[in-house]
């Protein structure tokens, strides 16, 4: 992964605030990203490289998904609005929970699902992390035809 991606990956989590709400609808509050604890921040970052890393693969979902992306684009070369992940795990880091808002068609979300759910995420998430984990995750704009 390219240094400018991992860079931007770990600043769309701080941006995002890493959302980390708690699962009870009653303590549901987000903690700010200038107020969590740094292992919360370290793992957010690792989360959201990780996730960026799977969306950005070569399989034929990752492709699919990122061609619907790429069509909604506002110019070819410029990157589109970031993906808002709500994403819940297990202690083990797997991933057991993904909601994000809806495509205008179901096909983008049931890649989105396929290539992040059930996933194992790196490290363990820190014991008293709230969830879900909130992220942006920003994919690179597909290579310009004359480009490639």
């Amino acid at each position: 992964m390219s240094g400018a991606v991992s860079r931007r990956s770990r600043w769309l989590a701080a941006f995002v605030g890493l959302g980390l709400a708690s699962s009870l609808p009653a303590a549901a509050q987000t903690v700010p990203a200038e107020a969590a604890p740094a292992n919360w921040v370290r793992y957010a970052a690792g989360a959201t490289a990780a996730i960026s890393q799977w969306l950005q693969a070569d399989g034929e979902a990752a492709l699919r998904l990122r061609a619907y992306l790429d069509a909604a684009r506002t110019a070819p070369d410029q990157p589109g609005a970031p993906l808002l992940l709500k994403v819940w795990v297990n202690p083990d880091s797997r991933v057991t929970q993904l909601e994000f808002a809806p495509f205008e068609y179901p096909e983008p979300g049931a890649d989105l699902r396929g290539l992040i759910l059930g996933r194992q995420l790196p490290g363990s998430p820190p014991r008293d992390m709230r969830l879900p984990l909130r992220i942006a995750v920003q994919l690179e704009p597909a290579p310009v035809q004359g480009n490639l």
